[in-house]
């Protein structure tokens, strides 16, 4: 499995990921469309997707049928200046900031359990540590079944998030980059 490579995000793509986030997290625990938009436009840097024809997969994995948009999957984040990741990043984007809150690790639905995300995820941090070497720290909320995959990343879990979002607990995961 290889990225060949993650493209920023722009305006006209965002229903493509906003209906993907919609059909990859329950209702109160999926951000809005607004909350992507605003990622989108103050955090552009950090927003990227993974088109199908990046992605590298033998014929008999390409999934049936067509993505909308061509998307495969995307990634997407803020920067925090001091704090971590806590409710209020969520909503906020610090452009000074040195850690990295990722909000959205998303794959559609046909792509999944097939390495894809951790490909993207790999990617997506070699390219910021590449292209924004102020950032030092990255930090993440996920469900118990998602620790794994972050883990194969160099994610560090932190333990139950103090940040309550949707009806479970997050738990909370962070790693240095070089």
């Amino acid at each position: 499995m290889a990225v060949r490579a993650l493209r920023q995000c722009d305006e006209s793509m965002l229903d493509c990921v906003y209906a993907l986030e919609a059909a990859s997290y329950p209702s109160n625990e999926a951000a809005t469309r607004e909350g992507m938009r605003m990622r989108l436009l103050r955090a552009a840097p950090f927003f990227r997707l993974l088109l199908l024809a990046d992605l590298s997969l033998p014929a008999a994995a390409m999934p049936a049928g067509e993505l909308p948009g061509g998307v495969a999957g995307f990634v997407n984040g803020t920067l925090v200046a001091e704090g971590g990741l806590r409710k209020e990043s969520m909503h906020e984007h610090a452009p000074e900031g040195t850690t990295l809150c990722i909000h959205s690790v998303v794959v559609h639905p046909s792509l999944r359990r097939r390495g894809v995300a951790r490909a993207m995820l790999q990617a997506y941090l070699q390219q910021v540590a590449t292209d924004q070497p102020q950032v030092n720290r990255v930090e993440l909320l996920c469900k118990e079944n998602n620790v794994g995959l972050y883990s194969s990343c160099g994610f560090v879990l932190q333990g139950v998030s103090p940040v309550n979002h949707g009806s479970s607990p997050w738990l909370a995961m962070s790693r240095t980059l070089p």
